[in-house]
């Protein structure tokens, strides 16, 4: 009973609030130029909308897909992630990396002893409001390793560690890892 409650009441102050659709956005495909030791050969797809996200209060992240084809052992490139803080209060935010529970099909989620490969040397920021930001996250797959045609998924999470209260928002970036 106290669920339900709760429940109706969260309705209630979201009906009251009100909740403003954000426009629809489309989605393109672009190249992006890693930072690396110029070995670089794989291709990166980085898949982003068009602009920066609508957002009159909040947090979210430019970009949604980042797909590395051709990776090997030894390969490293760093990818921009954008945090955008909305337009009500300064927030600090925190990156880290985690396996997903639920993968794109073709996929499967990066294993545990590989989660090191995507590294955040700067896993939190301060964002004043309006304020975009971009901190670099980067794919490093160690030298000697046997790959063959693996396919993971993994997500590059992004937290407001600011929040308070039952309902805490993250939202995340799906990196896909294909090894030719």
């Amino acid at each position: 009973m106290k669920r339900l409650l709760i429940g109706i009441a969260l309705i209630g102050l979201l009906l009251a609030v009100g909740c403003v659709p954000s426009p629809e956005v489309s989605e393109n495909t672009l190249g992006v130029t890693p930072i690396d030791d110029g070995t670089y050969t794989a291709g990166i797809i980085y898949t982003e909308d068009a602009g920066m996200p609508y957002l009159e209060e909040g947090f979210g992240i430019k970009g949604s897909d980042v797909t590395f084809d051709g990776v090997y052992a030894g390969y490293s490139a760093t990818i921009p992630v954008t945090l955008v803080n909305g337009q009500d209060r300064d927030r600090m935010f925190w990156l880290s990396v985690r396996i997903p529970s639920k993968v794109t099909d073709g996929y499967e989620p990066i294993p545990y002893e590989c989660l090191d490969w995507i590294v955040i040397p700067e896993p939190s920021a301060s964002l004043s409001v309006g304020e975009v930001y971009q901190v670099p996250v980067s794919l490093v797959i160690p030298e000697g390793l046997e790959l063959d045609g693996e396919q993971y998924e993994a997500r590059v999470l992004v937290e407001n560690t600011d929040q308070k209260g039952l309902v805490q928002i993250a939202v995340d970036m799906k990196w896909f890892i294909i090894v030719r």
